[in-house]
C-alpha cells in the first residue's frame, strides 16, 4: 500500500473524509438545547469513530515516515556501499562457493569487476 502513490492518496482522501463525517456526527450528537454537553462525548458512537480515524491516520503516516527515512538513506552514496556489501556480497559468495572451491574463479572475477565499479 506504502509503495503505490495511488493507494496512499486514497486513503489520504478516504480518512479526510471519514474524519470530517464523524467530526460533524460528533458535533451534532453532543448538542443540546443549552450548548454543547462534553460530558456525554464518551456516550457517542462518533466519539470512537474519531478515535478510530485518528489511530487509523497516525499508523499510516508512521509507516509513510519509515519508508521515507529508508528512502532517503539511498541518497548518501556510503550508505549504498555498505548495503551492497552487506546484502550482495554474501550472496554472491554463497553462489559462487563451488566455483571458488574447484578453482574456477572466471565468472566471479567478472561479477567482482562489477561490483568494484558500482562501489567506487
Amino acid at each position: 500500500m506504502l509503495d503505490s502513490p495511488g493507494c496512499r492518496t486514497f486513503l489520504s482522501v478516504l480518512t479526510t473524509i471519514g474524519t470530517g463525517v464523524a467530526s460533524g456526527a460528533f458535533i451534532t450528537e453532543i448538542t443540546t438545547p443549552n450548548g454543547l454537553s462534553w460530558a456525554t462525548s464518551f456516550n457517542k458512537l462518533s466519539f470512537y469513530a474519531l478515535v478510530i480515524m485518528a489511530i487509523i491516520i497516525y499508523v499510516f503516516q508512521r509507516a509513510l515516515y519509515y519508508r521515507e527515512i529508508e528512502i532517503e538513506k539511498f541518497k548518501d552514496i556510503e550508505y549504498c556501499r555498505a548495503y551492497i556489501r552487506a546484502k550482495c556480497l554474501p550472496a554472491a559468495a554463497q553462489m559462487y562457493e563451488d566455483k571458488i572451491r574447484s578453482g574456477d574463479i572466471g565468472e566471479l572475477k567478472k561479477a567482482m569487476d562489477e561490483v568494484n565499479k558500482v562501489l567506487k
